[in-house]
């Protein structure tokens, strides 16, 4: 069958970079219906002309349309929808996502447009869908119910769809890896008890390597982030992947989410061998009364055991904070910058407490009169806030974000930190010289930055970073040529790195020679047609 995926966030969020994206779990369905031999198209009308996007859509007379829905882009999605149908009210058009899993009922009978409800796993439930569209025969089902898959290797990863596609940025949709499913130990406030029945299925090792080396040489990716609620879950799981990693001698840079109480110190250095760089952690808040209303298993002590190892270790790292639990007090609110004080991450990601369908806190809240499905679709915000009273939930957001930025400059690591993170791992790692090397490039100490540097050069001959540093380097030093000899290095190990011809132009251009920048320049462009910084370079090369 001719199968078209689209997605499309709120005109507002087109400049925001994860909502502007495709949702990673959408994506796979497109690659998982291609595996099954269906002739996929998946369009992204975040980062594209409407009209083209239309245009494209409906080329080829589509047998199945699909789309997703969360609470932040249900109006652009059933816009869209009923153009769709005002054209041609003979599509199918079904709807996937967190929304339409639980607001089956409202969905049907408020937006008439839609077709099909596809719950829960949506690769499942799509293929009772189009078993029924197969036959040819009329049927009355809207409703179709997915089944837990038990196996995540069945589901194809996003990268390896090879069909035909609009407005995706596979240089940033594709860094994004989940190498899991479901939910453990999460903040009970906002996680679902029917979805996904709180378990988790996993990707191998294997499996993970396998589409991190695909990246890495299709589409020259030297960074990416696993996208997982908690990648650290399992350990025996993350040190046999992240020695795999290693043992492929893949030198990529990631980041991970994790949440306090799974880390330990041998985890940490394992993965820090293997490339991490950043932990995004999941902390909420430093309050003990909200911990033990909603998030139990974790405790403050956890936080601060597990943000001092990271810093053993040299890893930097990020807090999720959030702010407007429904009981919510001032002193709440100091004992979380008391944790923030403590613990000093380098950035705070501040998250207003809302409302999803399904969640216990949404459940209860419906419980007790305080909200209906209804507002889904009454409301024109893209979100819904627990704390209805903005002026109180903006005081505290201002707080914790003006305790993050008091604490920022005290998040990154000195010239000391750096020598005990050299003494933690007992063997060179190539993150913490780059690191390191960082250090002193902001300092301005450009000697030491290179010894840092030439340093992953000499044990790592084939890892890019240390070339990609040392050519920022030469460059800030005048020394074009020289900037030019270590990018030429880095298009050589990773030739559909678009980065690598991007700062060759640059140190091209800064040396006069236009004629190379030009072709470095188109190099670049033929890898991302999305990046500005490249078209402002073939600009300014006309």
């Amino acid at each position: 069958m001719k199968i078209v995926l689209f997605y499309a966030c709120d005109i507002k969020d087109r400049h925001n970079y994860y909502l502007s994206m495709m949702p990673i779990n959408f994506a796979a369905l497109g690659a998982y219906l291609e595996s099954k031999k269906h002739k996929v198209t998946m369009i992204n009308f975040s980062k594209i002309d409407k009209t083209a996007g239309m245009k494209k859509l409906t080329s080829g007379s589509p047998d199945l349309i699909i789309t997703t829905m969360f609470s932040h882009n249900r109006f652009e999605t059933i816009r869209l929808v009923r153009e769709l149908k005002k054209n041609n009210p003979r599509y199918k058009i079904a709807v996937s996502g967190p929304l339409a899993t639980f607001l089956v009922n409202g969905i049907l009978e408020r937006w008439t447009e839609v077709d099909f409800i596809l719950r829960d796993e949506p690769e499942s439930s799509v293929e009772f869908l189009l078993e029924k569209l197969s036959s040819g025969k009329n049927f009355p089902e809207k409703v179709f119910q997915g089944q837990r898959i038990k196996n995540l290797s069945k589901i194809v990863p996003p990268p390896f769809f090879s069909g035909d596609s609009l407005g995706i940025d596979h240089n940033e949709q594709y860094k994004f890896l989940m190498s899991s499913r479901g939910v453990l130990n999460a903040n009970r406030y906002f996680t679902s008890p029917e979805y996904r029945d709180n378990k988790i299925i996993f990707r191998t090792p294997d499996e993970m390597v396998r589409q991190i080396d695909f990246i890495y040489k299709k589409y020259g990716i030297v960074y990416f982030s696993i996208k997982d609620d908690n990648f650290t879950v399992k350990k025996d799981r993350v040190i046999d992947f992240c020695r795999k990693l290693r043992k492929k001698h893949l030198y990529l840079m990631w980041n991970c989410k994790s949440r306090p109480e799974m880390l330990d110190e041998e985890m940490l250095v394992e993965m820090k061998l293997a490339g991490l760089e950043r932990i995004l952690l999941t902390v909420n808040t430093g309050s003990v009364k909200l911990l033990d209303s909603y998030d139990s298993e974790m405790k403050t002590e956890d936080i601060l055991r597990a943000t001092a190892l990271i810093r053993k270790t040299g890893i930097y790292y990020s807090e999720i904070i959030t702010v407007g639990y429904p009981d919510e007090t001032k002193s709440d609110i100091n004992h979380t910058k008391r944790i923030i004080k403590q613990t000093l991450p380098g950035n705070v990601i501040i998250m207003k407490a809302i409302y999803f369908p399904g969640s216990f806190g949404y459940e209860s809240a419906k419980l007790k009169g305080i909200i209906d499905d209804s507002v889904w679709f009454k409301a024109k915000d893209s979100i819904i806030t627990v704390n209805s009273d903005e002026t109180d939930l903006k005081a505290k957001f201002e707080d914790i974000r003006n305790t993050a930025g008091l604490v920022r400059e005290g998040a990154w690591y000195k010239e000391k930190d750096f020598k005990n993170h050299h003494r933690v791992l007992a063997r060179q790692c190539w993150v913490t010289d780059i690191l390191e090397g960082d250090y002193y490039m902001d300092e301005e100490n450009h000697a030491e930055a290179e010894k840092s540097y030439r340093r992953v050069i000499s044990a790592f001959p084939k890892n890019p970073w240390g070339y990609l540093r040392q050519g920022k380097v030469k460059f800030r030093l005048g020394d074009f040529a020289g900037a030019q000899d270590y990018y030429h290095k880095v298009t050589e190990l990773v030739p559909n790195f678009y980065g690598g011809w991007l700062k060759m132009s640059e140190s091209e251009i800064a040396e006069g020679n236009r004629k190379k920048a030009k072709s470095s320049i188109e190099k670049a462009y033929s890898l991302n047609r999305f990046d500005h910084r490249i078209h402002n370079i073939k600009t300014l090369l006309k």
